[in-house]
């Protein structure tokens, strides 16, 4: 019996260690499967483009024999489609439902923009605070991004800007040769992760400003269901983006400028689609964006951005740490006392017990010295009668 019990003693405190070892294990792969804690989310470029067969133009800026449009002059309806693809590099799903996001296209008012000196400026480019409208982009789908994975994100851009919204970017597209292009996104997002296979969410509404230099360039254009390249609107350079409203706002409009996106400038004699005199010089733009001929090209690499917070990344991570490392801790004592608890126990179970005496026989037991006493007493009584 005695050995029964220590070794169902034993069997329970080895299973104990066990199970606080695997925990041990398991809480420093859970903190290492965070490490590092945030990583850059890879969205390649997309190419924007807004194509002159779209919109609707008079006749005095169309070539001879080509229709003009309809008034309203402009860009309206339904301008693009486009499909961005992304990868996750971090623990993190992120599911956005196509209801709560909103982004809108906007160009800044080049009639008082000044480079060098405008771009680190909140009010520039800006009438009654705010830039023109050119277009809305809406989810198609509800984007998911998984965790350590790919995901995909179907936009639809529809425009609704007379041609007055263009002409200050179109004239300063043809004087400096290119213009910034900004869209603003709000969107309301749930990030899932889970720890110790436990998923844990939180939703989060976030503003994202994203800035690009825009210019002339022939773009691919469907025309009487002919693939062909026609005069445009093109994205030339890498795509910067930021969060956290005007502070977002700030940064990437001071990052969106030609040094630093590697667009520079060749003088060229003015075309006469351009509207100036044939000597005066019109800077054609040289970018990732743009081949030699000024045909459009998808530039190469990822989207710059957007950044999170590197506070809020400090604080969750800090969180993680502190749960991970209190299984640790916890797991590490409870293992420790299993291993030192277990063999005392078995030791003590083990441990040779003498006989019990009952208190019964105790007491009908006569010890030898009173017997032999009484005996010879009552010998002594007989000699005597």
């Amino acid at each position: 019996m005695v050995s029964t019990r220590a070794a169902c003693c034993a069997t329970c405190g080895t299973g104990l260690s066990l199970v606080f070892a695997a925990l041990i294990a398991f809480a420093s792969f859970e903190k290492n499967r965070f490490s590092p804690f945030y990583r850059d989310v890879e969205c390649l470029e997309t190419g924007v483009a807004l194509k002159m067969a779209q919109f609707s133009l008079p006749p005095k800026m169309l070539p001879p024999g080509v229709p003009s449009g309809l008034p309203p002059f402009g860009l309206f309806g339904s301008v693009a489609n486009t499909t961005g693809k992304c990868r996750n590099p971090n623990q993190v799903k992120v599911i956005t439902r196509k209801a709560d996001f909103k982004a809108d296209l906007y160009l800044p008012d080049m009639s008082n923009w000044t480079w060098g000196f405008s771009e680190h400026l909140a009010s520039s480019g800006k009438t009654n605070g705010s830039y023109i409208h050119v277009a809305r982009v809406s989810l198609k789908e509800d984007y998911i991004l998984p965790a350590d994975g790919h995901g995909t994100a179907v936009t639809e851009t529809t425009a609704d800007a007379p041609l007055a919204n263009f002409l200050g970017f179109m004239r300063s597209a043809v004087l400096v040769g290119y213009a910034p292009l900004y869209t603003k996104t709000v969107v309301k997002a749930k990030a899932c992760v889970k720890l110790f296979g436990i998923p844990v969410c939180d939703a989060k509404q976030e503003t994202v400003w994203c800035g690009t230099l825009a210019g002339n360039c022939l773009a691919p254009t469907s025309i009487g269901g002919m693939e062909v390249w026609a005069p445009g609107l093109c994205g030339l350079t890498r795509t910067v983006c930021r969060s956290g409203g005007d502070k977002g706002e700030a940064e990437m409009k001071a990052a969106v400028t030609a040094d630093k996106l590697g667009l520079s400038t060749v003088p060229f004699p003015c075309q006469p689609a351009s509207g100036m005199p044939p000597n005066m010089t019109c800077p054609v733009a040289r970018a990732p964006g743009i081949n030699a001929t000024g045909h459009q090209m998808i530039v190469p690499g990822f989207i710059d951005g957007p950044k999170p917070d590197i506070q809020d990344l400090q604080k969750n991570e800090d969180k993680l740490n502190m749960f991970t490392n209190t299984v640790i801790v916890v797991g590490a004592v409870c293992l420790l006392c299993s291993c030192i608890c277990t063999p005392c126990l078995v030791r003590w179970m083990l441990k040779p017990q003498g006989p019990k005496t009952t208190g019964a026989a105790a007491s009908q037991s006569v010890p030898t010295v009173l017997t032999s006493s009484v005996e010879g007493s009552k010998e002594q009584t007989a000699v005597q009668v």
